[in-house]
């Protein structure tokens, strides 16, 4: 199984960036001849929780390389601002499957400036706005909450950062 799986907020909005050691195809030798990656929204931790999880497509690097040499992808299309918790594990030659990968790290889905949020909401990385955004966050739904999990929203001016007109119930923290 693969047991250093690591995730990371993307550096484009609706991404994560997955990284791990390269499993063999027969334990820790040889190149294994596939990958699956699955992303979920609690952890991953075995057979019926990946059989629940949603497959990712894309990027999946193809051919894996040789075992224990470091593999990479960016995983895209998710909603910006929601945590996802993601696994992976390698095929060999005649489709035998290696394990669930032994953890299921969870990143939140990269946020832009500017993006409009209309369900709760975490940051994932400090945001830092350019000149010609005209907002770090617009809120575009009442009753939801933006949780900055301990980052910070910059602009360049004051009347940056979080706009939310006519809406009810906000909670920032």
């Amino acid at each position: 199984a693969i047991n250093t799986l690591s995730a990371v907020s993307g550096t484009v909005a609706g991404t994560v960036i997955l990284a791990w050691t390269a499993p063999g195809d027969d334990g820790n030798t040889g190149t294994a001849t596939i990958y699956e990656v699955r992303h979920a929204d609690s952890a991953i931790v075995d057979e019926v929780t990946w059989n629940t999880a949603f497959p990712v497509t894309g990027n999946i690097p193809n051919p894996p390389r040789a075992a224990g040499e470091p593999e990479s992808m960016t995983v895209s299309g998710l909603k910006p601002g929601v945590m996802y918790y993601f696994a992976v594990r390698a095929l060999d030659e005649v489709s035998n499957r290696g394990a669930v990968s032994a953890n299921s790290p969870g990143a939140v889905a990269h946020i832009s400036c500017g993006q409009v949020i209309t369900e709760d909401t975490i940051l994932g990385t400090d945001l830092a706005c350019p000149p010609d955004a005209e907002y770090a966050i617009v809120i575009g739904a009442s009753n939801i909450t933006l949780d900055l999990g301990g980052h910070t929203l910059s602009g360049h001016t004051p009347s940056k950062g979080v706009f939310a007109i006519n809406q009810e119930g906000i909670t920032i923290r």
